[in-house]
């Protein structure tokens, strides 16, 4: 099955070349890897000149060492608007004769996207294919990371204009650029790093899931299951699931005692909405969910085809994967596969003041519920309302029980401003 990758960027150069160095050292690379930046700087673009620079090069020394340089030698580099130099230099040119045609083709991207007098010339070069391979008769290297490879890693960088940044606007700018006869489109985070079967298993997944619409991953350093030792856990404090059992956290342990705690499975929206959000053990297992997670996510193409992200995320787009996980049901079962795995670091960069954020929380949760259940009972209305409020509540001790104080208050207030939001403005569906 061929895929294609989509990741959503913004002022994340580090965080992103971590990612894509885990991308390209995969058993199974992507068949595309779409960038779609977002960011109002160019450091971004400039990781992403220095790391292929490295890349070829490093591919040159491997081939070089294997004695691979041959008459079928080629170097694809950064592409501009037209070709590499001499892109019709005769097949039996040398090995030396290749190398520098490649060498004068990254020193004419370098001068071109220097020399303009235009601001954004850099960003429409890199609009083209951004991409370095090395091909000889036998094998493949994708971006020169060595062998294990069976299909080149091709990378598109797209620099978008300012109305098309936010996450939600990215991602679909993202699906209007995916290759007609991809079949998975997979997206990440930039802030994630994959283990080196990531792909391979999110792949099988799908093989063996022919009613999958969606699929999700995930995050190892943020599970928190445990086999169990004691046949007896205080249900208050501990969540139970097959042979496993995962401590609760200080406000869930409260919702239980005021037996205000989902009572679905993780990953499955009750019908007063605040689900169980700690995922499941790593079992090896695909189970069904309602919802997918945004840091690690894929869909057939048929649903991306028909379906878009809501327009109604602006910005940080906090609960879009939600969203759009939701709307996917239509299409199929969505699952989440715990061979797929990553992790998940959360860099701060990029991400809301705590008041919006708070104030986010409310009101995205409130559209997306809504979205599942569009005319809850009156006692699912109320009991949302009194998790949400308890939640708030949680939020503001925070202040006095935390050394982050000034992020609980602000936090507080933009969750308070939510709640009070609802009563005069509810979000529109």
């Amino acid at each position: 099955m061929k895929l294609s990758l989509i990741i959503c960027t913004y002022m994340r150069p580090e965080p992103l070349r971590r990612l894509l160095e885990s991308v390209l050292s995969q058993t199974q690379v992507p068949d595309e890897v779409l960038i779609i930046d977002g960011s109002t700087d160019d450091d971004t673009q400039l990781m992403l000149e220095k790391i292929t620079s490295r890349f070829e090069q490093n591919a040159r020394s491997e081939a070089l060492e294997d004695g691979f340089l041959s008459s079928e030698f080629k170097v694809q580099s950064l592409e501009l608007s037209g070709e590499m130099s001499n892109p019709n230099a005769p097949s039996n040119a040398s090995s030396s004769e290749a190398c520098l045609q490649a060498k004068a083709g990254r020193e004419r991207f370098i001068d071109n996207s220097n020399s303009s007098s235009n601001p954004n010339a850099r960003s429409e070069a890199l609009e083209d294919r951004l991409s370095s391979s090395i091909s000889s008769s036998n094998e493949t290297y994708p971006l020169g990371l060595g062998k294990g490879f069976d299909s080149t890693s091709i990378i598109s960088y797209h620099k978008v204009p300012p109305e098309h940044r936010g996450l939600t606007k990215q991602r679909n700018y993202g699906i209007e650029r995916v290759q007609e006869d991809m079949e998975i489109v997979a997206f990440l985070d930039d802030d994630t790093i994959l283990q080196e079967n990531y792909f391979k298993n999110l792949i099988q997944a799908f093989k063996d899931l022919p009613d999958a619409a969606g699929i999700g991953g995930i995050a190892t350093n943020e599970n928190r299951w445990q086999l169990k030792t004691q046949k007896q856990y205080d249900k208050n404090n501990f969540y139970q699931f097959e042979e496993y059992v995962v401590k609760e956290s200080s406000r869930n342990v409260l919702r239980n005692k005021l037996k205000l705690a989902s009572n679905e499975l993780p990953g499955v929206m009750p019908k007063y909405s605040h689900g169980r959000t700690f995922s499941y053990p790593i079992t090896g297992k695909n189970y069904p969910v309602d919802l997918i997670v945004g840091m690690s996510m894929a869909f057939r193409k048929n649903v991306v085809d028909q379906i878009k992200f809501s327009k109604y995320f602006e910005g940080y787009g906090l609960y879009e994967d939600a969203d759009f996980s939701l709307r996917a049901l239509r299409f199929g079962q969505n699952y989440l596969a715990t061979s797929v795995l990553l992790e998940h670091h959360h860099d701060a960069a990029g991400r809301p003041n705590k008041y919006n954020y708070g104030k986010m929380v409310v009101r995205n949760g409130w559209y997306v519920w809504r979205l599942k259940y569009p005319d809850p009972s009156l006692k699912n209305n109320f009991k949302w309302y009194q998790i949400t409020i308890l939640l708030t509540t949680i939020r503001f001790l925070n202040i006095f029980t935390t050394a982050q104080r000034k992020e609980a208050l602000t936090e507080f207030l933009g969750r308070a401003a939510g709640i009070i939001s609802l009563w005069f403005n509810k979000p529109k569906l």
